[in-house]
């Protein structure tokens, strides 16, 4: 298992096959003009690969740990959905 503060020396090509092998979608994105990104958990920390939209691009890779990066994510998810779900079950 790899920590936050080895996965934050990789290079970037090696930061992507680390999140291949061992990363899990969080199925949640952002989109701003110029770039879009993606949220990923890898063991005990979050990934996030920044894309360029002109060119489909990897343009970074950056690791956290801390709730407050993920406010832009969570403020994605409608609450009232998940209980309409969860009443069901």
């Amino acid at each position: 298992m790899i920590s936050i503060h080895q996965f934050r020396r990789l290079s970037r090509k090696q930061k992507l096959f680390a999140l291949d092998r061992g990363g899990i979608d969080l199925s949640l994105a952002l989109f701003e003009e110029n770039e879009s990104s993606m949220l990923f958990w890898l063991h005990n920390f979050y990934v996030e690969i920044i894309f360029s939209k002109a060119s489909q691009q990897v343009k970074s890779v950056r690791c956290f740990n801390t709730t407050k990066k993920l406010t832009p994510y969570l403020e994605q998810i409608n609450i009232d959905e998940l209980t309409i779900l969860l009443s069901f079950s």
